[in-house]
C-alpha cells in the first residue's frame, strides 16, 4: 500500500496532506476534510508493504502517530533521502522490516530516523530488521534511533555499503542509537 498524497479516492486508503505529519484514513470521497480521521496507530501485517511519501518536498517522508506503529511486514519510502517515523512505540517484530536500502545498482541507501527526541517516541523495539544498505559502489545509509525512554534491540541493524566486483564497494553508513 502506497500512502497517497493529497488524494482521498480509495475507501479506507491512507493519505497525507502537504506539510502535515499525520496519516489520514480516507473515505473515498476525494475530499481532504474533517470526515477523514487521523490515523493514531497502525499495524503493518506480515506480507504487507507500506510505502511512505514525501509530503513536505524536502526529500523525506514524515509520519507522526500518537499511538503505536507495529510492523510485522515492511515499511519503506519513495522519498529520495529517507524518512522520519514518530510514534508512542515503534515495534518491529520478528519478520518485520524497516528498509531504506538501495534497489538500483551502484546506489547509496537512504536514511531512517526512528524517533525525534521531542517526547513523541517513548520506545523503539526491534526484533526484526532495520536496514539501509547500499548496492555495488553505493554507501550504506544512516540509521538514527532516538527513543525518549527505552530502546530494545534483539534483531538486525544493517548499514552496510555495497560490494562491487568491478571496483571499490561502498562504505558503511552511520548507526546512531
Amino acid at each position: 500500500l502506497t500512502v497517497q498524497q493529497n488524494s482521498d479516492t480509495v475507501l479506507g486508503g491512507l493519505y497525507t496532506k502537504t506539510k502535515d505529519n499525520n496519516l489520514y484514513k480516507g473515505n473515498g470521497d476525494d475530499k481532504l476534510d474533517a470526515n477523514d480521521p487521523v490515523v493514531t496507530g497502525i499495524i503493518v501485517n506480515a506480507g504487507a508493504t507500506l510505502v511512505l511519501v514525501d509530503q513536505f518536498s524536502t526529500g523525506y517522508a514524515n509520519v507522526r502517530l500518537s499511538n503505536d506503529f507495529v510492523i510485522y511486514g515492511t515499511v519503506t519510502s519513495d522519498a529520495i533521502l529517507g524518512f522520519y517515523l514518530d510514534a508512542n512505540i515503534i515495534d518491529v517484530e520478528g519478520g518485520g522490516t524497516i528498509t531504506a536500502s538501495s534497489t538500483a545498482p551502484d546506489t547509496s541507501a537512504k536514511e531512517i530516523h526512528l524517533g525525534s527526541g521531542q517526547n513523541l517516541t517513548m520506545q523503539v523495539i526491534n526484533r526484526g530488521t532495520i536496514e539501509a544498505k547500499g548496492t555495488g559502489s553505493g554507501n550504506g545509509g544512516a540509521i538514527f534511533i532516538i527513543a525518549d525512554n527505552l530502546v530494545i534491540h534483539e534483531g538486525t541493524l544493517d548499514t552496510s555499503g555495497g560490494s562491487s566486483i568491478s571496483g571499490q564497494g561502498g562504505n558503511s553508513g552511520i548507526l546512531d542509537i
